[in-house]
């Protein structure tokens, strides 16, 4: 998925003009306040947990913020993870499920 589409799922308002930089920049700022929304309806998670996920992608790979899915297997995320935008985000487009 381009930088490009990604902000605007995220609503950004995309200025023609803006390069990979700026568009990261925005969408790190959308990510971060979806984050916190999301953080306030689950309410905290506890922090020595972990929980599965698995990538839903056809790609081998996939990586979202630290967390690396390798080959379709389960993953085991920590709350710390799961706070990370880059995390929450791939969790809202349905990219990563809890198993």
């Amino acid at each position: 998925m381009e930088l490009v589409e990604i902000a605007e799922e995220l609503g950004i308002d995309v200025d023609g003009r803006w390069g990979d930089e700026r568009l990261q920049e925005e969408i790190d700022k959308a990510l971060a306040l979806k984050a916190e929304e999301l953080a306030e309806e689950e309410g905290e998670l506890e922090e020595a947990e972990s929980y599965e996920f698995t990538f839903t992608g056809t790609s081998r790979n996939f990586h979202a913020g630290s967390a690396q899915f390798v080959g379709g297997e389960p993953l085991a995320l920590t709350a710390e993870q799961l706070k990370e935008p880059k995390v929450k985000h791939a969790i809202n487009l349905g990219l990563i499920k809890a198993v």
